[in-house]
C-alpha cells in the first residue's frame, strides 16, 4: 500500500522514568525522526528523556507514530502536551517494580485523553526464571488489569515484552530506517497488538470504520521548530484539523505573521499534502524560529486569542486536595501551560448540558444564556459535571472545543499525591461583560417562633443577628416545621426579630413558642460601589 494511503495514528508512550520507554520505541520503530532515541546531548548526559521524541512503525497497512513522553515528574507539562496529540496510549510498566508514581499519573492522563490503551509489562527478562517468576508475572498482570479497568477506557490489553532483547539490531540515529520484516518476533507480536488497538480506535459505535473527516480549516500543533540554513524554518507537529499542502499560506497567530509552505516531509518522505492525523515537518519561509518553540499554525484568522472562556468541568477522582475558586491552577491546552483562575457554577441540568456543550456539532454553546442566574458551587466541586468561567493569566491562541487539563504543579514532585485536578473542554469565548455571570450561593437560615399574635401572624426570632437589616429580607417566604408558608412582613424592633404574615389560618397543630422557622434564599455578591448589604432572590 502506498505510504500516503496508509491509516495513520499517533501512539503516546507513557510510563515511569526508567521503565524502558525509549528502548521499547527503538525495538519497535522502522523510521526515526531527527530527535528520536534521546539524541539530545542533555538527554544523553543525564540518561533520561527530556522532551517529546518521535519515531514510527510502518506496517503494510498502518503508519503508527510513537510519541515517547518523558517519565520524570518534573516534566509533567511536556507529558500532558504530548498526551493531547495522541489517538491511543502505550503504557510501559517495569515488570520488576509494578505501578509507580508516574505510572499512576500517566494512567490518569490517558483516562482523560484516550479510550484505548495497551499496557506493556516490560523487562520481563529480569524476573526470576521458572514457576516463581511466572507466578509473580501473573499476579502483576491481574493487578494491572484491575488498576486499568476504568470506565473511561473502551479497550484495554495487557501484554509482556522485553525491549532490551528486541532492540539489539534496531535503527539508530546514524541509520534511521529499516524494514518492517526485520523486527524481532516478539516485536512483531507487539505490533500486531498495536494494530488491533488502532482498529479499535478507528471503529465507531456502529461497527464500521469512522468516516473521513469533512473539510475544515487547518490546525497544526507544533512541538519543535528549527532552521535550515538558506531555505527557511521547519515546524514539526501533528495536523489535528483540516489539511496542510505545499504552497498554502498559513498563519502563526502568536507571532502575528503569515508564511508560505515551501515543502512537507512525513518521516523523511516528501509529500504534497498532509491531512488530519498526519505527523509532518513543514518548511516555511523565513521567521524567527526562537519565538516558536511550541504552539500552533492555522488557516489565517481561524483561531482566536482567548482570555476568558466558558468551559466544562469534570473533577479527577484521584485528586485529593480541595478544588476551590480561590486557588490558581496550571492549565494545559495543547502545548501551552499557563496559570488560570476559575469561577465554578452549576445549572439545574448540568450533566445533560455539559455533554451538549462539548458536542462540537451542537449549537448549545452559542445559544447558552449567560444572562441567567446560576448557582455558585464554590469549593463543592465533586466528580459530577459542572461549568466554569476560566480566566487565563496569559491569553493564548487556542481553538474552541480543545481539551484542557487543570493541575496543581506546585505540589511537591516527590509526593505521591495526584497533581491533576480536573479537565474539560473550551466551549465559548467570553467578553469581559459576559464573564461577569450572576452567580448565587444557596443559604438556609433557621430561627424559632417567639410568639403567635393572631391566627395568621407571628413574631419570629433567632434567624437574624442583632442589628441586621431585616428590611432586605422583607417579602421573602419562610416555612414553619408543620409546612405552613408565610412572608416576612417587617422587622420587629432592633433585636433581629421580625413579623411573619400568612394568607390563611395556621394548620393544626398551631405553631407554639420555639417552633422552627426556616428561610431558604439565594445570595448574590455585592456589586462594586454599592453599599447595600445583600441582594436577595427567592
Amino acid at each position: 500500500m502506498a505510504f500516503s494511503k496508509k491509516r495513520k495514528l499517533n501512539i503516546g508512550v507513557l510510563g515511569h522514568i526508567d521503565s524502558g520507554k525509549t528502548t521499547l520505541c527503538q525495538s519497535l520503530s522502522t523510521i526515526l525522526s531527527t530527535g528520536a532515541l534521546d539524541k539530545n546531548p542533555q538527554a544523553q548526559e543525564r540518561g533520561i528523556t527530556l522532551d517529546l521524541q518521535f519515531s514510527a512503525i510502518e506496517t503494510p497497512n498502518y503508519l503508527l507514530t510513537l510519541t515517547d513522553c518523558p517519565g520524570h515528574a518534573s516534566l509533567i507539562r511536556t507529558i500532558i502536551g504530548g498526551a493531547q496529540i495522541i489517538d491511543f496510549c502505550l503504557m510501559v510498566i517495569d515488570a520488576t517494580k509494578g505501578i509507580q508514581t508516574q505510572t499512576a499519573e500517566g494512567l490518569i492522563i490517558a483516562s482523560v485523553t484516550v479510550k484505548v490503551i495497551v499496557v506493556v509489562l516490560n523487562k520481563v527478562d529480569l524476573l526470576p526464571k521458572g514457576p516463581a517468576g511466572e507466578k509473580r508475572l501473573q499476579k502483576l498482570k491481574k493487578a494491572i488489569e484491575k488498576a486499568f479497568s476504568l470506565p473511561q477506557f473502551e479497550y484495554v490489553k495487557v501484554v509482556t515484552f522485553s525491549a532490551k532483547e528486541s532492540s539489539l539490531s534496531r535503527p539508530s540515529p546514524s541509520d534511521p530506517t529499516t524494514s518492517f520484516s526485520s523486527l524481532s518476533p516478539p516485536a512483531l507480536e507487539l505490533v500486531e497488538e498495536l494494530e488491533a488497538a488502532a482498529a479499535a480506535v478507528l471503529v465507531g459505535s456502529g461497527g464500521e470504520e469512522l468516516e473521513a473527516p469533512s473539510p475544515s480549516k487547518l490546525l497544526f500543533l507544533v512541538d519543535h521548530c528549527f532552521p535550515i540554513k538558506g531555505k527557511g524554518k521547519v515546524a514539526t507537529g501533528k495536523v489535528v484539523r483540516g489539511s496542510l499542502s505545499v504552497g498554502q499560506i498559513v498563519q502563526i497567530p502568536q507571532l502575528g505573521i503569515e508564511r508560505k509552505v515551501k515543502s512537507i516531509q512525513m518521516f523523511r518522505k516528501n509529500v504534497e499534502l498532509a491531512q488530519r492525523g498526519d505527523r509532518v515537518g513543514a518548511l516555511l519561509t523565513q521567521f524567527d524560529d526562537s519565538l516558536l518553540e511550541r504552539g500552533l499554525i492555522c488557516s489565517p484568522n481561524s483561531v482566536a486569542l482567548l482570555s476568558q472562556v466558558l468551559v466544562t468541568v469534570s473533577a479527577i477522582s484521584f485528586f485529593k486536595w480541595k478544588i476551590s475558586p480561590s486557588f490558581k491552577y496550571h492549565v494545559s491546552i495543547g502545548h501551552y501551560t499557563v496559570m488560570a483562575s476559575f469561577s465554578f457554577f452549576s445549572p439545574s441540568t448540568s450533566d445533560t448540558l455539559v455533554k451538549e456543550l462539548e458536542d462540537e456539532s451542537s449549537n448549545t454553546a452559542t445559544n447558552f444564556q449567560l444572562a441567567e442566574d446560576y448557582e455558585n458551587i464554590g469549593d463543592q466541586l465533586k466528580e459530577n459535571y459542572a461549568l466554569a468561567v476560566m480566566t487565563l493569566a496569559t491569553p493564548i491562541y487556542a481553538p474552541l472545543h480543545s481539551l484542557y487539563i487543570a493541575s496543581k504543579l506546585d505540589i511537591d514532585v516527590d509526593s505521591k499525591d495526584c497533581r491533576l485536578a480536573f479537565h474539560g473542554k473550551l466551549v465559548r469565548a467570553l467578553s469581559p461583560a459576559e464573564a461577569q455571570l450572576k452567580l448565587f450561593t444557596r443559604k438556609n437560615l433557621e430561627g424559632i417562633v417567639d410568639r403567635v399574635t393572631s391566627k395568621r401572624e407571628l413574631i419570629a426570632a433567632n434567624l437574624f443577628a442583632k442589628g441586621a437589616d431585616v428590611n432586605l429580607f422583607v417579602g421573602l417566604q419562610v416555612t414553619l416545621e408543620n409546612g405552613d408558608a408565610g412572608t416576612i412582613a417587617s422587622a420587629f424592633g432592633k433585636s433581629g426579630k421580625f413579623k411573619v404574615t400568612f394568607t390563611k389560618d395556621f394548620s393544626e397543630p398551631a405553631p407554639a413558642k420555639s417552633t422552627k422557622v426556616m428561610l431558604a434564599y439565594k445570595k448574590f455578591p455585592k456589586k462594586k460601589g454599592v453599599q447595600a448589604a445583600k441582594k436577595l432572590q427567592q
